[in-house]
């Protein structure tokens, strides 16, 4: 954040940041920075003299996105305030446009094999393998160790 004038910033500078739904809070770091988060409301504040054409320290806000959440589109936007006259409140807040995409799994396949080889017959051993497959060039961590649900046929039993 920068003074653009025509005053000497003596006051407590303070930078709300409400936090969309599917954003989580996670940590805040920044010289001079004391941040406070009341769910879904991060406050930050900073006390230094700040001349015209001077910045504050940056201020970094982590958060993550919420495993539930489904693609879609976040605008992030923070505002900075202060008590002292500011003759140009239109660069006040600034949004930060991000897209969480989930991966492409549509070419995630089944196959299954008869341990007992040749045709299936009753009291066959039947071994079913699910195949992930990431095709949407995402980095897809969560594909790793997936937790997948799928229902036994009822002629099949365990």
């Amino acid at each position: 954040m920068t003074n653009y004038g025509p005053s000497v910033e003596t006051a407590t500078i303070t930078v709300t940041d409400t936090l969309e739904p599917g954003l989580v809070y996670d940590s805040y770091s920044g010289t001079g920075w004391t941040c406070n988060f009341t769910n879904p409301v991060l406050t930050c504040t900073h006390d230094m003299d700040l001349t015209p054409g001077a910045s504050l320290p940056t201020l970094t806000v982590n958060v993550t996105v919420d495993p539930a959440t489904v693609s879609r589109s976040f605008d992030n936007i923070a505002s900075v305030a202060s008590p002292t006259n500011d003759n140009i409140a239109a660069n006040d807040s600034d949004a930060d446009p991000t897209v969480v995409r989930m991966p492409d799994l549509a070419n995630s396949y089944k196959s299954v094999l008869d341990t007992n080889g040749g045709d299936v017959l009753p009291g066959d051993t039947l071994r079913y393998t699910i195949h992930l497959i990431e095709s949407g060039d995402r980095d897809a961590p969560w594909c790793r160790s997936p937790t997948m649900y799928r229902p036994i046929p009822r002629i099949l039993r365990l």
